[in-house]
């Protein structure tokens, strides 16, 4: 028997909701949607009879609980799904899309220049103070209720025109060279330095020393021997125009270490003594006299170089300078119109083989939600040519508002994201609050660019709640100092991650706070390739038994670093247990870190350091110093260059050479009271992460069929469905 998935089923007269053989479901009553379908009452849905739109489809539900989408590129406005149990899928593999943006021509007003584009004429300043005379961009006037956040150029981002300019597409918005640069440290005996380490005053008195609320640019080296300066910008600008001021400028600001934030520019002191310029703004809620960056928003002056973008919301024109000085159509130029596509406020919903351009996904209690099989671009955005952080909401500079516009479900249990891809998000790229959930092997790539107004120490994916699973992710390419933030007592296992961290200081891949280490597990991870630490248990020592075992660092900032077990009434909270793990090549840090102290205090008293494979194994951040008593450290092995100790790295084989010290040479049957492995968390009997003659398991997303990357395939297979 054949059952089509919009007809009805009945039995002894009751119309059936499934059907299941041996358990298992083989049909379900379904609707279809299509761009070539109709709306209408005398349509069936089925699929050689489809609806049009979502929303009709779900008005007419009676028992069905899927609907289907054939290919195609869909617009909607932003659907609430309340209907509990209902799955929306694209049908058969098909490329479906539902999409965020319009083209400029739906946005064009019409009764100027006949909703074209027209030429604009004007000189502009560049970075780096050459003056382009009489340059030729474009420029398009838009209805009176258009607004605009986000642009593309035939599917591709245009960047928000900004100082100093940068892209995604050579990675120099992952570069501070493309920010503008306050001091990088102010020194407890008054120096103040620059990114060289040069000091360039001392002291309060010094034109270069400022608090929180102000900035004060210090000039770099941006590209060759051309040099950054926002004072010879703006002297420049108005030699163009004497009225040119950065007042009113956003100023996105890396000035709290492991938090950034956007804030208005309040007023510009100009110093022609000294040849500096100062802003302020208002305060901002963690400061740090240290590392400091900043880039500046929202003039029209900032569009400087190719591939980028400016929205005057006033005048309602709409600005634009291609790659190579390409001539923008009505059609290639797009704008983002919605943050969301899908609102669900239902249990027990899922959304698969679904493509996502320039737009996501949110919720409110929607527990159980599955997303599986899904690929986002461009999935979320901050609204800063709105002068907003979040769409809709306008800026509140003197407070410090918190970004909300990303993937986000909250008070929402058991959310589960399967087998999907995101690249090109900015802001955190997956929000959920409610506990158990579960993100297994998704592909994250080029996450956040501007990375400000984040929640808690501001990472790339932040799951609230207790017994989060994260596992078997690839992660390439985040800007936050942390990459996981993965909720209380997680199981983070199998994933890949490397280059993150790049436009804040401190942070790790990994990164658990205090009240999330107890009971978490943290096993078998590949961290490599980073300025940050691979997988940090932080505080000051009163974090308690979580576990870091057989995971594989390497070309790491700082491979592991545990600080637990300190003393309450002269007994320990507990300790933490590192062991089983293989570490090498640390760049500035240790390999593998478990402190005697934090801040001239003893901490990890209960401790256990055992049977790990390492170059630089210490008690201390840098130096090389034995494990106070109070730490049980056995059966370690460590060797100035263990690579030849391994199988074949170049290879991902990090399983040993059969050598004596290290095969056989573990301890498989330590316990005490509160260390007590066993199963998949067990001491294994080679030392490191893999065994000799064990498997050589590999981290990362299993769907990867090629041989070539996992970035290749991705881009090949999951991300080009405008292509």
């Amino acid at each position: 028997m054949r059952l089509s998935a919009s007809q009805n089923i009945y039995f002894n007269n009751v119309l059936v909701d499934n059907v299941y053989i041996n358990n298992e479901l083989i049909w379900q009553p379904s609707y279809f949607v299509s761009n070539d379908g109709i709306d209408a009452s005398n349509v069936s849905g089925d699929e050689n009879n489809p609806f049009q739109t979502l929303n009709y489809a779900i008005s007419r539900i009676t028992n069905q609980n899927r609907i289907y989408f054939k290919s195609g590129s869909y617009e909607f406005d932003e659907k609430e799904i309340t209907n509990t149990g209902l799955s929306i899928q694209g049908y058969n593999n098909q490329n479906v899309t539902f999409d965020g943006t319009k083209p400029i021509s739906d946005l064009a007003d019409s009764s100027v220049n006949g909703g074209n584009w027209q030429t604009h004429t004007t000189d502009i300043v560049t970075d780096t103070n050459q003056t382009l005379s009489s340059k030729t961009i474009y420029k398009i006037k838009l209805n009176s209720d258009a607004e605009v956040w986000q642009l593309f150029y035939n599917r591709d981002e245009v960047i928000n025109a900004r100082y100093p300019s940068a892209q995604w597409t050579d990675d120099s918005v992952y570069t501070f060279n493309n920010w503008g640069h306050g001091y990088y440290e102010y020194k407890n005996n008054g120096d103040i330095t620059d990114n060289t380490e040069t000091v360039i005053g001392n002291g309060t008195g010094s034109h270069y020393y400022y608090e929180n609320g102000e900035i004060v640019d210090v000039p770099h080296t941006i590209s060759g021997s051309y040099t950054a300066s926002l004072y010879d910008f703006v002297k420049t600008q108005q030699g163009i125009d004497p009225s040119f001021t950065t007042s009113g400028s956003l100023a996105n600001l890396n000035v709290g270490s492991f938090r950034s934030y956007t804030k208005v520019v309040n007023s510009q002191s100009l110093d022609d003594t000294n040849n500096v310029i100062r802003l302020s703004y208002d305060d901002v809620a963690t400061w740090k006299t240290k590392h400091h960056y900043y880039y500046l928003e929202n003039k029209l002056e900032y569009l400087n170089s190719e591939n980028e973008w400016f929205f005057d919301n006033d005048t309602k024109y709409l600005y634009v300078w291609l790659p190579s000085d390409a001539v923008p159509t009505t059609t290639n130029i797009r704008a983002k119109q919605q943050s969301y596509s899908l609102n669900i406020t239902a249990d027990n919903v899922s959304i698969e083989n679904i493509n996502f351009f320039g737009t996501t996904i949110k919720g409110n209690s929607a527990n159980n939600l599955i997303v599986r099989d899904c690929d986002f671009l461009y999935a979320s955005c901050y609204a800063h040519m709105l002068n907003q952080i979040n769409s809709g909401s306008t800026i509140s500079p003197a407070s410090n508002e918190v970004f909300e516009t990303q993937t986000r479900f909250t008070s929402s249990p058991n959310v589960t994201f399967n087998r999907c891809a995101f690249r090109y998000t900015d802001g955190d790229v997956i929000h959920t609050q409610g506990g158990n959930t579960r993100i297994e092997d998704c592909y994250f790539n080029y996450i956040d660019k501007t990375v400000a107004n984040l929640s808690s120490v501001m990472t790339t994916l932040r799951l609230m709640g207790d017994s989060n699973i994260v596992k078997n992710n690839t992660f390439r390419k985040t800007a936050a100092s942390s990459t996981l933030n993965s909720g209380n007592a997680p199981i983070v296992e199998y994933n890949d991650m490397a280059e993150s961290g790049y436009l804040q200081s401190d942070g790790a891949m990994i990164h658990l706070m205090v009240s999330q280490q107890s009971g978490s597990k943290v096993r078998f991870n590949w961290v490599h390739d980073t300025i940050k630490y691979g997988i940090r248990f932080d505080g000051d020592g009163d974090g308690f038994n979580g576990s870091i075992h057989h995971n594989i660092g390497w070309n790491c900032e700082g491979g592991i670093m545990a600080k637990g077990g300190w003393l309450e009434s002269g007994s320990s909270v507990g300790g933490h247990f590192i062991y089983n793990n293989t570490f090498f090549n640390s760049v500035e840090k240790n390999d593998i870190m478990v402190l005697n102290t934090q801040k001239g205090v003893n901490i990890n008293y209960g401790s256990v350091v055992m049977n790990n494979l390492t170059e630089k194994l210490s008690g201390h951040r840098t130096d090389i110093e034995g494990f106070e008593s109070w730490i049980t450290s056995s059966n370690n092995y460590t060797a100035s260059n263990i690579e030849p100790l391994l199988t074949d790295t170049a290879s991902y084989d990090f399983r040993p050479i059969n050598d004596s010290s290290i095969v056989d040479a573990g301890n498989t049957t330590y316990t005490n009271f509160e260390f007590n492995p066993s199963g998949v968390d067990s001491l294994t009997s080679d030392i490191g992460a893999m065994e000799y003659n064990g498997t050589q398991w590999e981290a990362g997303i299993t769907w990867n069929s090629s041989t070539g990357s996992d970035s290749e395939y991705v881009s090949s297979n999951r991300l080009s469905f405008y292509q």
